[in-house]
């Protein structure tokens, strides 16, 4: 399994890319400061999830999202937020998981079982 991560705060990205290796042991993991950078990588390689926070300045988490799933449409989304007051309808209709900040074991495993979605 191939995972993207994006965070533009180096600690955050660190924390959340550590905890994705403990939790998912067979996956490989990338990390990207750069939302852009992280585009461009999964434009050239096969990625089944993708982890992104949603604040960001030259391009924000839904703007990758939105970008990326129109031309890979089977790739796994799940946001990373603050607040789960930061997830709207349109957001969380593409989301696969919301997971809460801090970035722990614990959220990570209420992403993948979609515990912050409504409905």
């Amino acid at each position: 399994m191939k995972i993207v991560a994006i965070d533009p705060e180096p600690a955050e990205l660190l924390r959340l890319t550590d905890t994705i290796r403990r939790i998912r042991d067979n996956a490989s993991v990338e990390s990207f400061g750069d939302p852009l950078a992280a585009v461009k990588f999964v434009y050239g390689n096969h990625v089944d999830e993708i982890y992104s926070v949603l604040d960001m300045k030259r391009m924000n988490g839904f703007q990758v999202a939105m970008l990326l799933l129109s031309k890979y449409p089977g790739i796994r989304f799940r946001f990373v937020v603050d607040r789960l007051s930061e997830c709207t309808e349109e957001l969380c209709s593409i989301a696969a998981g919301i997971v809460l900040r801090p970035v722990s074991r614990e959220t990570l495993m209420q992403a993948q079982d979609n515990r912050h979605l409504p409905g």
